[in-house]
C-alpha cells in the first residue's frame, strides 16, 4: 500500500494447478480495483484435477522501487464443481492474509462446461461426499434419508512439509511458507478425497 495517498496499485494471479497460471493487469491507486477481463479458460482432461487442485487468487500490491506485498489470497476448492449438479459458484469472497487475517474481498465467477463427449468421472468419486460428526445417530432424527454404515476405507498420502525445505528456510518470509503449506494441505486433501472414494465405490460394486 502507498502510505502517503492510502491506496494500492493492485493486480491478481490466478493459478489452478501446476499447469495453468493468469495475470491480471495493475489497477493504479484505487482500494477499490475493477478489472475488466471477460474470462480466462482453463481446458481440463477429466474430473479428477478438479478433485486435486484448487484455484488461487493471489492478490499483490505492485511496486516500483521495492518487491511487490502480498495483500491476501483467496483459495476457492474446485470439489464443489466436480459435483454434477453443481456447474457454477460466484459471489464475493474473503481475501485472507496468514499473518494479517482477513484483508478486503474479490469477487469471482466460476463456471464449468463439459466439452467433449466422454465420461470426466472415470478417475474421480464426486459423488462420494465427506463430512465429519462426532456420531450418525442423532442426525438419524433430523433426516429423511436412511444411513447405512458400509465397510472401512483407509488411504494415507504424506508430502514433505514446506516449512522445511533446506536452505530456502533462511530466505523466505513467514507469509510464503504458510501459504505453500496451506496450499499442500488443499490438495493433499482433495487427492486423499479422490482415493477414498475410488476405493469405496469399488467396494461398494464388489457388494
Amino acid at each position: 500500500m502507498d502510505r502517503s495517498s492510502s491506496s494500492t496499485d493492485a493486480y491478481v494471479i490466478v493459478k489452478f494447478g501446476p499447469e495453468y497460471q493468469f495475470r491480471t493487469p495493475v489497477c493504479r491507486k484505487t482500494l477499490n480495483p475493477t478489472w475488466n477481463i471477460d474470462a480466462w479458460r482453463f481446458e481440463v482432461p477429466n474430473n479428477d484435477y478438479l478433485q486435486e487442485n484448487v484455484i488461487q487468487f493471489k492478490v499483490i500490491d505492485y511496486d516500483v522501487v521495492t518487491q511487490d506485498d502480498v495483500i491476501g489470497t483467496v483459495i476457492v476448492d474446485t470439489n464443489l464443481l466436480a459435483l454434477n449438479q453443481v456447474t457454477q459458484c460466484s459471489g464475493w469472497l474473503p481475501i485472507f492474509d496468514s499473518i494479517r487475517g482477513v484483508c478486503g474481498e474479490l469477487n469471482v465467477n466460476i463456471k464449468i462446461d463439459f466439452i467433449q463427449n466422454i465420461n470426466p468421472y472415470r478417475d474421480s468419486s464426486p459423488e462420494v461426499q465427506f463430512f465429519s460428526c462426532p456420531s450418525i445417530y442423532p442426525l438419524m432424527e433430523y433426516t429423511q434419508y436412511s444411513l447405512r454404515i458400509g465397510d472401512l476405507v483407509e488411504e494415507l498420502l504424506i508430502d514433505d512439509d514446506p516449512e522445511y525445505d533446506s536452505w530456502k528456510d533462511l530466505i523466505r518470509s513467514s507469509r510464503t511458507s504458510n501459504d505453500e503449506r496451506q496450499l499442500l494441505l488443499y490438495e493433499l486433501s482433495g487427492r486423499l478425497k479422490r482415493r477414498i472414494g475410488k476405493r469405496f465405490l469399488k467396494q461398494e460394486t464388489i457388494l
